[in-house]
């Protein structure tokens, strides 16, 4: 899966900033609304390849939240009952 990243670059100082994004779309969106901002500043988008890693964090964040909900029902079906 591919994943968008736009790297945006003050020219007078060379300063780097990364925000990623789901879709080419969206970021060419943002990216519009940076370089507006001011003339010293450069904004490009560009796909990121997911690594395995990212797709094991995102598996671990889902089993998180599905225990955390599972968790929560059961406090509040104790909750309920007394």
């Amino acid at each position: 899966m591919l994943k968008t990243i736009m790297i945006i670059t003050m020219l007078s100082s060379g300063h780097n900033s990364n925000v990623g994004f789901d879709s080419m779309d969206k970021c060419l969106e943002h990216r519009q609304e940076v370089i507006n901002q001011s003339n010293d500043i450069s904004a490009v988008c560009i796909y990121k390849k997911k690594t395995e890693i990212d797709f094991l964090a995102e598996r671990v964040a889902r089993n998180l939240m599905v225990l955390v909900d599972a968790k929560l029902t059961q406090l509040f079906h104790k909750e309920m009952r007394e």
